[in-house]
């Protein structure tokens, strides 16, 4: 499809009622991407599409996927292994990987509790950092690893309030029986979020952030919330 074509398409999805919206959006960028890709990509099964300097070829790994792999150390190696060959196999050069998809951390964290997407339950340790060999086996592979961070959902699809554990701020907050923290959780259409208007939160978004900066040999840091 031409890049003419492909933007009428994109227009025309943007049109859709509210209510489809953003899926509408994301199809439509990853649409883009796709045939944009699939142009510069030169025939199919050519996977050894020369990267041109500066060009990022990156797909995203989310919690979805993370929940699919498997909890014990050398399932889940193999399971990475499997992504990581398949990106680099097709021509790609970063993984944009989902590293706290719901206000827990797929890593060892002082400020977020384990994620139920890295070892089943939430607060659980699996016995092993995953993120660690996530950067391992991507950079192994030549891929840069962006973290992929969303800073103040708590709870979404798969991850329901009663998934929580008691060591999670939210719990914590809405247990401690001090009404000036009342605020710091907001619960919107069914869905808990950190309020980014305290202080306090965005200092422990920014504190969560550091720590995997400063633990992980990581490329990039990406927020995304689109509540």
């Amino acid at each position: 499809m031409s890049e003419r074509n492909r933007w009428s398409y994109f227009k025309n999805i943007c049109r859709r009622s509210s209510r489809h919206r953003l899926a509408s959006l994301l199809l439509a960028a990853v649409f883009m991407m796709t045939g944009t890709m699939t142009s510069s990509a030169g025939p199919a099964g050519s996977s050894q599409t020369p990267v041109q300097s500066g060009e990022l070829r990156g797909v995203w790994i989310s919690y979805l996927d993370w929940n699919k792999w498997p909890k014990d150390y050398d399932g889940f190696r193999q399971a990475v292994d499997l992504a990581m060959d398949t990106c680099a196999a097709n021509g790609m050069n970063a993984v944009f990987v989902q590293v706290r998809p719901d206000g827990d951390a797929m890593y060892p964290s002082k400020y977020f509790p384990w994620s139920k997407f890295a070892s089943g339950q939430q607060g659980k340790d699996p016995g092993y950092d995953p993120l660690a060999y996530v950067v391992q086996s991507a950079h192994a592979k030549g891929l840069k690893v962006h973290a992929w961070v969303n800073p103040f959902r708590i709870t979404g699809y798969l991850n329901r309030y009663s998934d929580l554990c008691s060591t999670n701020p939210a719990v914590v907050w809405a247990n401690d029986g001090d009404p000036a923290n009342d605020r710091w959780v907001l619960l919107h259409q069914g869905e808990y979020y950190y309020n980014p208007a305290i202080p306090q939160v965005r200092q422990m978004v920014i504190d969560g952030v550091r720590e995997i900066v400063e633990g992980y040999d990581v490329d990039g840091i990406h927020f995304d919330d689109y509540f």
